[in-house]
């Protein structure tokens, strides 16, 4: 592991990784193609691109904005309150958002979620 508790930014894809440390200041989020299957308590995160892992829980990320989470196991799409634009293999999201408009490219949703949520 890697010991970097104030980092902001983390770019760590195409790697053998199966487990992500809380880093509770980072505010960017891609980790491509590994081996992850939760992520989870990171706090100020706004932007996260986790596909092509073995991800089936986001949970505890209140400031999430962006959520990339393609090609992952997922069976549904927690609530993040602050959440915009969710790209996920499943288009079962919480049924707190209020969809803007979800747009299917090929096995993949693109959901856009109203402002005012």
């Amino acid at each position: 592991n890697v010991d970097v508790p104030n980092i902001k930014v983390l770019h760590i894809n195409n790697n053998e990784i199966t487990n992500l440390d809380e880093y509770f200041n980072l505010e960017y989020l891609e980790c491509i193609e590994n081996k992850i299957k939760t992520i989870k308590n990171l706090f100020r995160l706004q932007e996260i691109y986790v596909g092509n892992n073995q991800i089936e829980t986001i949970e505890n990320m209140p400031s999430l904005m962006i959520l990339n989470c393609v090609n992952n196991p997922i069976k549904r799409i927690n609530y993040f309150e602050n959440v915009k634009l969710i790209l996920a293999s499943t288009p079962n999201i919480s049924s707190k958002y209020k969809i803007a408009n979800i747009t299917k490219m090929k096995d993949d949703y693109l959901i856009n979620i109203h402002k005012n949520n």
